[in-house]
């Protein structure tokens, strides 16, 4: 089975979207904790799901697994640091955007990498914006000695930023 959550305030769907709750100037010191709490609240959502998946009669609890792009990969690097109820995580492409703009994420990031305890897949295309995110969290899942994938594959597309949307290709 499938499952695809919709983001708060996405598709018209109830809630606040996230870009709403950010008041600050984006990368200003301020913006961090803002973002980290839209989120945080956002993670919620996706722990909730899970939950509410994993009780379907027709879902084995034990073989579900949680992939996102963007920030859905970054909704599962939190989930995974929450201890969220999957078995492993896909995260393309996550915080390759606001990486140089957010600290505060990046620092909420890393802490998820030590609290995770499921293997962990890391891929982005060569010219998604920043490779950064997927080294720098790769690099600390292999030093705590966590199961993990880490993947830079080619580019696909002319410029730099097109590999962040490839499920749009």
């Amino acid at each position: 089975a499938v499952f695809v959550a919709i983001r708060r305030g996405q598709n018209n769907k109830p809630g606040p979207l996230w870009e709403s709750l950010i008041t600050a100037t984006w990368g200003s010191p301020q913006m961090g904790p803002q973002l980290t709490a839209a989120l945080a609240g956002e993670c919620d959502d996706a722990v909730a799901s899970l939950t509410w998946l994993r009780a379907h009669a027709l879902i084995d609890a034990e073989r579900v697994a949680m992939i996102g792009s963007s920030y859905g990969g970054v909704m599962v690097m939190l989930a995974a640091g929450r201890r969220a109820p999957f078995r492993a995580g896909v995260s393309f492409a996550g915080l390759s955007i606001t990486w140089p703009d957010a600290p505060a994420l990046q620092t909420g990031l890393l802490d998820a990498m030590g609290a995770c305890d499921v293997p962990l897949m890391l891929i982005q295309a060569g010219d998604d914006f920043h490779l950064t995110p997927t080294y720098v969290l790769g690099a600390e899942l292999a030093r705590l000695g966590k199961p993990h994938e880490t993947r830079i594959y080619q580019t696909i597309g002319e410029q730099p930023g097109d590999g962040h949307g490839v499920f749009n290709k």
